[in-house]
């Protein structure tokens, strides 16, 4: 009879999968940003104390580096998941901005946008049921602030900017 019973309740019993929380991610992007500007990374002269509350309950990553050497390209990179080449945002505005006969090399042709075929993370983590948002420069062209409709499509559900007011920020 036990023979029977553990037949019926190793293979006859529906199985049950746990239910996985999924984790939160706060991805905190910042340009011009040196790697010892947060007290967790030993700043002496800025104070950070929540960023530092987030490094100590989470994940932390040392170890990168920016796709680009300016904040257009990069945003680009990290939104998109692809390099330059792929989505063609090389530098922010135009790439042959300046007095020729002081460039030494031929500028690539540039986009100022990531054409909508390129899928954001922003858009993989709503459909894994993620809710995202983006606060300050965008500079991927498509401004969110001005088309509501392309950032929506984007998968962000709030874009916002921030201003300073007294002595915080405010997001509008």
């Amino acid at each position: 009879m036990h023979l029977v019973y553990c037949f019926r309740r190793i293979f006859l019993q529906p199985i049950r999968p746990k239910k996985i929380e999924k984790p939160n991610i706060v991805f905190i992007f910042i340009d011009d940003m040196g790697w010892k500007d947060v007290g967790f990374m030993g700043a002496e002269y800025y104070e950070t104390p929540n960023i530092d509350k987030l490094a100590k309950n989470g994940m932390i990553f040392t170890q990168a580096y920016a796709n680009a050497p300016n904040c257009a390209p990069t945003r680009a990179c990290l939104l998109s998941g692809q390099y330059s080449p792929r989505h063609g945002v090389f530098t922010v505005a135009r790439s042959d901005r300046g007095d020729p006969k002081d460039r030494r090399l031929i500028p690539i042709q540039n986009s100022t946008t990531v054409g909508l075929e390129h899928i954001f993370i922003s858009e993989a983590l709503k459909l894994a049921g993620y809710r995202s948002a983006a606060i300050g420069k965008w500079n991927v062209g498509n401004s969110p602030r001005h088309k509501v409709s392309t950032w929506i499509f984007r998968g962000l559900d709030f874009k916002g900017i921030l201003i300073p007011k007294g002595n915080t920020l405010q997001i509008i």
